[in-house]
């Protein structure tokens, strides 16, 4: 964590919008992460990182605060026997890196729920609904980052004004989701121009992507896109941006696309989904997709 002192803070009012930090992390293989914080609530700023291999690593920061600008440090990282994220695999399968050995991949079955609002439920139904689906050996719990349209004044002030309460219980249900084994996979906004409604501009947009990118990349989660992306006015369009910027932004790559209502294979060709979803009980549409896109497919 980072505290803005009394100069910093009367020069930044509001540091979810002004403040800019990151951390450019080098690993023993010398892979580099460039990792932004994020506004924590008061004069918090957070760097969230997790590093996926164990050994010597060393970290440079980068600021328009001047106190903390060119800063440099390191630390170790012991081995862990946690799976490393779910990654594509062989076209059409999924997989994730086998515990602390690095070059050995072992097989991913997604088999997941969704819960929409499970950032809303209280928190014994959240835990019973997490407890239960662990114990069905599920892998994926399904949701909304932000919840729908309906919670918009919930999560968010105004556009540039998140609630740090709200971002604060959303990071201890993901983690207790990963706890128990699960991949959290994280809708950003819901249907029906959800997004485009609580943020009008694209600087507003790029802004609360990066905060998510900041706050849930080191955690073990997908990007889901947006719930239906059929309801919105210009869906392809919106994603593309998003996506986009998921793919540039997010230092550990993870896995990408969207919720849709029937397919999302049509948004193959704007280069930013690492997979295609689709939402049918008819078998014929997941054999015909699998034959036409070289990609891994959830239903």
């Amino acid at each position: 964590p980072f505290e803005l002192n009394d100069q910093e803070a009367a020069a930044h009012p509001n540091p979810y919008v002004s403040v800019q930090l990151h951390a450019e992390f080098r690993s023993p293989r010398h892979k580099t992460f460039l990792m932004p914080a994020f506004w924590a609530g008061g004069r918090r700023m957070i760097i969230r990182f997790a590093p996926d291999e164990p050994g010597d690593w060393e970290f440079r920061l980068t600021s328009n605060l001047e106190r903390f600008n060119e800063k440099t440090g390191s630390f170790q990282a012991t081995a862990s026997e946690a799976p490393g994220f779910v990654r594509p695999a062989n076209l059409h399968h999924w997989s994730v890196i086998a515990g602390e050995n690095l070059n050995k991949l072992k097989p991913h079955l997604w088999m997941g729920d969704t819960c929409y609002r499970f950032a809303f439920l209280t928190g014994d139904q959240f835990r019973a609904l997490a407890d239960a689906r662990a114990a069905q050996h599920f892998t994926h719990l399904r949701g909304l980052a932000i919840g729908s349209a309906g919670d918009s004044g919930t999560v968010y002030a105004d556009p540039a004004h998140p609630r740090p309460e709200y971002f604060d219980r959303l990071d201890q249900r993901i983690k207790y989701i990963n706890s128990k084994g699960m991949v959290a996979d994280l809708i950003l906004a819901g249907r029906d121009n959800h997004l485009t409604k609580l943020f009008p501009a694209w600087d507003q947009r790029e802004r609360y992507i990066r905060y998510l990118i900041a706050r849930y990349s080191a955690m073990n989660i997908t990007w889901q896109g947006l719930e239906d992306f059929e309801s919105y006015d210009s869906g392809r369009e919106l994603l593309k941006e998003i996506g986009t910027l998921l793919k540039q932004n997010d230092p550990y790559g993870h896995s990408r696309s969207t919720d849709t209502r029937a397919t999302s294979a049509s948004l193959a060709a704007d280069g930013w989904m690492s997979f295609i979803t689709y939402e049918s009980a008819d078998d014929q549409l997941g054999a015909i997709e699998h034959q036409l896109y070289p990609a891994a497919f959830v239903n």
